[in-house]
């Protein structure tokens, strides 16, 4: 991969981003959760890159198993959509 880790937070980077920060002004509840969903979906997505990273092929395109098992997705939060 390249990069070790995730780099900033995406509330900071759509506090930079004028069209955020219009949704935010014009529906403060509806963007925090629309936040809360870009933030889950980052992480996992993330974590989806770092598992292929670590894939190997054996012989014949044949997989191998994996080194360390892969990281379980994160679920999403009780209640929200």
């Amino acid at each position: 991969m390249d990069t070790a880790t995730i780099k900033g937070s995406i509330a900071q980077f759509m506090g930079n981003e004028a069209r955020f920060r219009m949704v935010e002004q014009q529906d403060p509840e509806r963007f925090r959760g629309l936040l809360v969903k870009a933030e889950r979906e980052v992480k996992n997505r993330f974590q989806v890159y770092e598992n292929l990273a670590k894939l190997t092929l054996g012989r014949a395109g044949i997989p191998t198993a994996p080194a360390t098992p892969p990281s379980p997705p994160i679920p999403p939060a009780a209640g929200k959509a």
